[in-house]
Order: structure tokens, then sequence, then C-alpha cells
């Protein structure tokens, strides 16, 4: 797993965590501490057991219970001693001076924010899994065209499992649906189905079932490179738009399909702009 400071975890990730005041982030000059993969939200009497390093996510109700001196004076001492290396304040709560001072001569980071408790940490957990795990999880399908990994994305009931399983009925392989894992190796991208989604798919239909027993479904695959993304809207005129977009900083492939008047005249076209990027050499 690599290591990275606090500052370069937080710098640039204002907006996603909804920071209204930053009120201490360790300098360049402060040797910063590893960046913690253990989050949790926190009551003032509590602190998770192994929570060393993990990160803090204030309620508003324990933000207002913390102005008493004796619940704060205990809360800081446990702060401290599990070395916890960032306070998030939820809901545009306000840290006490005693509170901020602790901070800054604990090179803790400390900010509110004007997401809610629940929300906040979500979004913490998502920049901690990018930024350290260098993995993210998207909604999509995820299929092998040409030896080529192509994620289909788009909004709810727009046709990505049906579009998914037109691919795979034409003799392309079958990886994921749903949740798909996006993990960073290097300069790569890497898919697969997130937990227990990988063997399995929803249709309308029948429910959840099983991939392998899925008619149409003859090839499959646990995980596959990443190196194509399109998105299917329902618009009966969407331009085909051919661009990139970067997925945690790597630029990806990436064009709009329209899936009307039905997914399966969507496959065919996803089909022919994915065989532009094949290379057959390397396939033979």
């Amino acid at each position: 797993m690599e290591g990275i400071s606090i500052r370069v975890l937080f710098e640039g990730s204002e907006a996603r965590l909804g920071i209204r005041k930053l009120f201490s982030l360790p300098d360049g000059k402060v040797p910063g501490r590893d960046c913690p993969v253990c989050l949790s939200t926190s009551e003032s009497h509590a602190v998770p057991r192994n929570f060393s390093g993990g990160m803090l996510v204030i309620s508003a109700d324990t933000a207002k219970r913390l102005l008493t001196p004796t619940a704060r004076d205990g809360f800081l001492g446990r702060i401290r001693e599990h070395k916890v290396s960032c306070m998030a304040f939820a809901e545009d709560q306000e840290p006490s001076q005693d509170i901020k001072r602790f901070c800054k001569d604990n090179h803790i980071v400390l900010f509110s924010s004007a997401f809610d408790g629940p929300y906040l940490q979500s979004r913490l957990t998502g920049l901690i899994r990018e930024k350290i795990l260098k993995t993210v999880v998207m909604h999509g399908v995820l299929v092998n065209l040409y030896g080529l990994g192509l994620l289909i994305t788009g909004h709810a009931g727009v046709g990505k499992t049906t579009c998914g399983l037109m691919l795979a009925g034409k003799g392309h392989m079958w990886i994921a649906d749903d949740l798909i894992e996006v993990v960073k190796k290097h300069r790569n991208l890497y898919g697969r189905g997130y937990g227990s989604t990988g063997n399995v798919l929803a249709l309308r239909d029948q429910g959840i079932v099983a991939c392998r027993s899925c008619p149409g479904i003859t090839r499959t695959a646990s995980d596959s490179p990443l190196q194509l993304w399109c998105e299917l809207e329902t618009e009966t005129e969407t331009p085909q738009t051919h661009e990139t977009r970067t997925i945690m900083g790597v630029s990806v492939p990436f064009a709009v399909f329209s899936s009307f008047p039905c997914p399966e005249d969507a496959s065919t076209r996803i089909e022919k702009w994915a065989y532009r990027f094949a290379d057959f050499k390397e396939m033979s």
C-alpha cells in the first residue's frame, strides 16, 4: 500500500469534502504521518479501539457536547492516545479554540464541512480509496471486447446490463455488472466486480442470477484491464462524441451512445467503436 502525507490527501479536495473552513493542515515542514485507511464517526465519550492514525467525523450533537470543558478534555486525551490524524466537524459546526490549538500543536488536520456526518464519512472513504488504495467504485457494466476492457455507464434503466449481455452474446467476455471496482496499478487501470457482485448480475425479470447460468454469456473472467469507457443515454439523437476522460489521473478513450430505440443498436455501434482501438498483433 502506498503511503502519502496527510497534506497531499486533502489538497485539492475542498469541494469534494464540502470544506467551509480549514483550521489546521500540517505544512510541508512538518513530517506528516502516513494517511490512515481507517475512518469512523465518534461520540465524545468513545474512540474506537485499533484506531491509531484514523480520522473522526464529528456530528453536530457531539460538537455541542464538546463545548463543556470536562467532555472536551477527556475527548482530546483519547485523541492524543490514538494519534488521530484528522478531525472533521460536520454540518458547519465550528470547533472551540482549545480544539483548534490542540490540532495545530499535534499536527492534526481540522476542518468544518457543510455535509452531514454520514455523507461526509462516505466522501472521506471515497477519497481514501482513490488516493491511498488507488481504487474507485463505479456503477456500470464491465465487458472485454477484442482484448480491451470496456466500462459501460449511464443512469439507472438506460440499458447498461442489456447492452453488456448483447455484447457477451456476440462472443465477447463478460466481467461484472452493477458495482465495478477500478484499481490503479502504476499507470494502468484494472476492473472487477465489487465484493461478491463479480459472480452475479441483476435482471429485471429474473432478479439476481449467477453469471455462468445466464443465457448468452459463454465467456467470463474475474477481472480485466480497463482501457475504454462509454456512456449510454436515452436521447434519440445523442451525438456520438469521441474524447477522453480520466479515472484517477489515467486518460481513457470515452464516447457517448444512445440506447434508443433499443440497446441492441447501441451494442453494435459500441462494438464498432471498440474495434478501432484493438491491436490484433498483440492479441495473436
